[in-house]
């Protein structure tokens, strides 16, 4: 139920500010991942050639980790695509993470894409999202991670589009 809180002219929507500060950021992986890599991707960059796909204060990114973090707490709505390509031979489930963490150590699944073929030189692309409740901006942290790679299988990645990609808006306060 959208409301106006009348002590401060806010517009609420089910309790949630949202005429919060807004935030719209992008970032793309800028190169395939090694065939069969299983892990943490550290290869992104923000995605600084599209229009208007930053709004507000950045997100901060720390390269050697793969760790994503928030510039402010609220309610934020993560958005990503990732591009598979199987090389050859049989994958039945490639898979990328959108893993989070609320303590800066315990990480869970928030979403999971997967591609799986039985034969080979096949791509395919899947979209994903989570919404994260960030109450604190040192502990509430993501990153993407892959598993189940076979030897011959890819994310794909790209330095000037958006093959594997993902995009972080602010929706309300905490």
């Amino acid at each position: 139920m959208i409301t106006i809180d009348g002590g401060t002219g806010k517009i609420m929507h089910n309790g949630l500010n949202l005429a919060a500060a807004p935030m719209i950021d992008s970032w793309r992986l800028t190169s395939d991942t090694t065939n069969g890599d299983n892990g943490t991707q550290t290869s992104w960059a923000a995605a600084t050639n599209m229009n208007a796909t930053s709004l507000g204060t950045a997100l901060s990114y720390d390269s050697s980790s793969g760790l994503f973090s928030f510039p402010s707490t609220g309610n934020y709505l993560i958005i990503f695509s990732a591009r598979f390509y199987l090389d050859s031979g049989n994958d039945g489930a490639a898979n990328i993470d959108l893993q989070v963490t609320n303590d800066g150590s315990n990480f869970f699944v928030g979403s999971m894409l997967t591609y799986g073929a039985h034969e080979g030189n096949t791509r395919s692309t899947s979209t994903g999202h989570f919404v994260f409740d960030v109450d604190d901006t040192s502990t509430c942290k993501f990153k993407f991670v892959t598993h189940s790679m076979a030897s011959a299988s890819d994310i794909t990645g790209n330095s000037t589009e958006n093959q594997t990609y993902f995009q972080v808006i602010r929706l309300a306060d905490t």
